[in-house]
Parts: structure tokens; C-alpha cells; sequence
């Protein structure tokens, strides 16, 4: 089943096209992972899909409704967006930032209640940040910071969560811990992932599906194993690759020199 879809949007920042007539299909439960060159328009487009930019033409609809229908509170309830190198204020705890999860959920004259209490504490178990409920969210480690906003969408009950390269400016081991937090989520509570991803290695071991952008257009879209492959990566990122199965059939690629030149431009800036 589709739960969110952009169908022919072109995006235009400034004078500047960024996306380029491009339609594609989120399924419900799983996880797609959006890769390509800088300035293909992956950011660009995770702004598309949560409604931070609108097309110029096009659609984006999310249960088959265009998402521009819905009232910014309804679409706060549904998907949940974190984008890339967060920042929190110097004075808020993890638990404060996490209650922030919960404002679409509640009225003008209303604090917060208990449901909205036990809501924010489950996301701080999930993410195993319960111990550091009242630490301010700057003394963290970069990994804890990224969990705690993580538990901040959590706490929204969203039944998608857009991420914008979730792991940037992390180490190795706390990579592999946003990832498999994100893999967590989703098996356990069937959250639809979609996220921006540079590591090919993590979008071939994380991902359901994988979509590959080039100037703004979509250039491949499928399973791991179709899409990451020797010609994607000449094509796409201008580099000579191997690309095998370990033995516990995980998809490697490994990139060995690159190629003379790219058969990319750029269409936007470094973040596009």
C-alpha cells in the first residue's frame, strides 16, 4: 500500500530547478532510502514530501490526499521530519525536548496530560535515553543528541518519519547506532522510514527500497541488490566499484578510484 507519493513535481529554488518532473511511491512500512550526488535535489525533495516546499507543479498526497489539504497540526500527527544537524537551545533537557513531540496533540488552553507523559516517556526508553531524561540536550554526545531528537519525533506518533541524513558528523559506532535505531523503529513499530543517506553500505543494508537521484530526476529506483551495482556507480557518482555479498548476505560496495568525469552536474546547492 502507498502512504506517500510525489507524482510529476518539478521544485524550483529561486530560478533554479531542482526537481525535474519526478514521481515516486513510498510503501507503508518500509524503509526507502534516497541517494545520489550532492546537489542531486535529495534534500530537496524530503522537503517536498514533508510539506517544507511546495512544488510548482505536481503533487505530493499522503493517504491518497494531497498533502496540502491537510492543517499543519493533522500533518504534525502523521509524519514526523528531522532534519539534518539539529540544533536545541543551551537550556533544554532531553525530556523537555522531547515533550515537544507532543504539541500537535494538544489544544490551546490545555497542558500537557498524563497520556502525553507516559507518550514521552516510552520515547525515551525506545531510544535509550531514559537515564538521560534531565541532561541538557548540548552535553550529550553527538549519537545521544541525534537519539534524543529522534525520540522528539517519536513522542509525535507519526505513522512516517522523514530524516535528513540522520548519521552526518557522527563516528563509525554511533552510525551504526542511529541506524539500527531507525531499523528498530520501523520493525517494531512498523514506522514508514524515509530517509537521505551518503553511505551507500547503509542504504544497501538498511533499506527496502532504494531510489537514486541525478539532477533532480529520478534515475534508478528498486531493491538493494538492483540498484547497487557497478553501473549506478559509475554513472551516478563517477567512481569504479566492487560490489559482493558478505557471508551473511549483506550487500558491500566498495569504491576504488574514481573516474576520469562525472557524468553529474550539479542542479543546486551543496545541500539541494
Amino acid at each position: 500500500m502507498t502512504i506517500l507519493s510525489a507524482d510529476a513535481i518539478t521544485v524550483k529554488l529561486g530560478d533554479k530547478l531542482i526537481i525535474n518532473n519526478l514521481s515516486i511511491s513510498v510503501a507503508a512500512g518500509k524503509i526507502l532510502s534516497i541517494v545520489g550526488p550532492n546537489g542531486s535535489g535529495k534534500s530537496t525533495l524530503l522537503k517536498a514530501l514533508s510539506r517544507n516546499l511546495k512544488p510548482s507543479t505536481g503533487t505530493i498526497n499522503l493517504f491518497g490526499v494531497d498533502i496540502q489539504s491537510y492543517s499543519a497540526q493533522k500533518l504534525a500527527c502523521q509524519v514526523a521530519v528531522l532534519h539534518q544537524a539539529a540544533q536545541a537551545p543551551g537550556d533544554l533537557t532531553v525530556r523537555n525536548l522531547v515533550e515537544y513531540g507532543r504539541f500537535p496533540y494538544q489544544k490551546w488552553w490545555k497542558t500537557k496530560n498524563k497520556d502525553d507523559d507516559e507518550i514521552v516517556e516510552t520515547a525515551l526508553i525506545d531510544t535509550g535515553l531514559i537515564k538521560l531524561a534531565d541532561r541538557l540536550v548540548n552535553s550529550l554526545s553527538g549519537g545521544e543528541q541525534q537519539r534524543a531528537w529522534i525520540a522528539m519525533t517519536l513522542a509525535q506518533r507519526p505513522q512516517i518519519l522523514l530524516l535528513d541524513e540522520p548519521t552526518t558528523y557522527l563516528d563509525v559506532a554511533h552510525q551504526l547506532e542511529i541506524m539500527d535505531l531507525i531499523a528498530d523503529l520501523n520493525k517494531k513499530q512498523g514506522i514508514t522510514i524515509v530517509m537521505v543517506l551518503h553511505d551507500l553500505n547503509h542504504a544497501a543494508q538498511y533499506s527496502d527500497t532504494i531510489a537514486v537521484l541525478q539532477q533532480g530526476k529520478l534515475y534508478s529506483l528498486g531493491n538493494p541488490q538492483q540498484i547497487i551495482t557497478p553501473v549506478m556507480l559509475r554513472d551516478i557518482f563517477g567512481v569504479a566499484a566492487d560490489i559482493w555479498l558478505a557471508d551473511d548476505g549483506r550487500l558491500l560496495c566498495l569504491a576504488k578510484s574514481r573516474i576520469t568525469a562525472m557524468t553529474t552536474t550539479k542542479t543546486g546547492g551543496e545541500n539541494a
